[in-house]
């Protein structure tokens, strides 16, 4: 399966070295509004092509884009690849709402294509262990959650991270693993919300704290860029707790009983970054001919984006382009 590629900024460059873990596909064609820094990063990483994003998109030997580009630019990105008929991963936050994710979620699905938001947590091995021991009720039921990521960002108020026009702020950029993760071991519906956000000189969220109340279970959530936070996921049951060090990119998770002994560890020994995983899984869903990924279902990214939008509402976050 070959791969076109857009914004060749650090994310992509890790997707497309996860490639020397991937037989039978390759990253053929990228795509970047700097030629002098495409043709760099081509020869770095042994893609045949460079050109503008029209270039990859329109590309006829291309089945698939991935995007790495600011939030701001997901949507137009997206859509044109859908539109010529290629199969779409998008950076999370895959759109800058709600509103723009459903008309990518309709348009993907009339043109019977693949469009993915790029959650590649769910995927670690460590991951999906740790939900394992939760589906398998060896920490009985689930009671709270507390799920921080934090890092002290540089503060370059023109950069992707602080730029209003970039739709930059931890919400879009760090927010959403922490709700996708929260979903993950408590599902989606609870009962009430309360945010509150500190913000920059630009005018972007810089940090922010969420809390969830399911009724008979809790979720505190937490994200910022301007320190560091141990950004490790508490799972915590009637029989016992889970804990996910590093949950973003996590090797392991550690299950614990109820009187804190260490019941059993995990550790995958991956040498690969571990966009692996996810590139794989969206590679099978296009060969199983699917439109949909099973595990990052539309109506699951839908929902992780509804919610942030009502984040967005509730802190008065509001960018230019709204």
């Amino acid at each position: 399966m070959n791969f076109g590629v857009i914004g060749l900024g650090k994310i992509t460059t890790t997707f497309v070295k996860e490639f020397e873990h991937i037989a039978g596909s390759k990253v053929i064609i990228a795509g970047s509004r700097n030629d002098d820094k495409a043709k760099e990063f081509c020869a770095a990483y042994n893609v045949d092509a460079y050109g503008t994003y029209d270039d990859v998109i329109e590309h006829a030997e291309v089945d698939a884009i991935y995007i790495g580009t600011p939030h701001n630019s997901h949507f137009e990105i997206a859509k044109k690849a859908l539109e010529a008929g290629k199969h779409v991963l998008c950076e999370k936050s895959i759109t800058t709402d709600a509103n723009q994710y459903k008309q990518l979620r309709d348009l993907a699905l009339s043109k019977n294509k693949m469009l993915m938001d790029a959650m590649w947590t769910y995927f670690l091995p460590a991951t999906v262990k740790a939900k394992s021991w939760v589906d398998q009720g060896l920490i009985g039921q689930v009671k709270y959650v507390n799920i921080d990521f934090a890092f002290p960002a540089a503060k370059d108020f023109e950069g992707r991270l602080y730029n209003p026009q970039l739709a930059g702020g931890a919400l879009l950029d760090i927010g959403v693993y922490v709700i996708y993760n929260t979903y993950l071991y408590l599902g989606q519906d609870f009962k009430g919300m309360h945010c509150s956000a500190e913000f920059s000189p630009t005018g972007v969220d810089e940090s922010l704290a969420i809390s969830f109340d399911y009724g008979d279970a809790k979720a505190n959530l937490y994200c910022s860029v301007t320190h560091r936070a141990v950004s490790t996921a508490y799972i915590y049951g009637t029989l016992g707790y889970i804990t996910i060090p590093l949950f973003w990119k996590t090797k392991s998770a550690l299950r614990y009983d109820s009187q804190d002994d260490l019941i059993e560890s995990y550790d995958d020994g991956r040498i690969c970054h571990g966009f692996e995983y996810e590139i794989k899984h969206f590679i099978d869903c296009v060969e199983s001919g699917l439109a949909e990924s099973a595990i990052l279902t539309h109506q699951l990214t839908n929902k992780v984006m509804e919610t942030m939008d009502d984040v967005r509402t509730k802190i008065g976050l509001v960018f230019p382009f709204d």
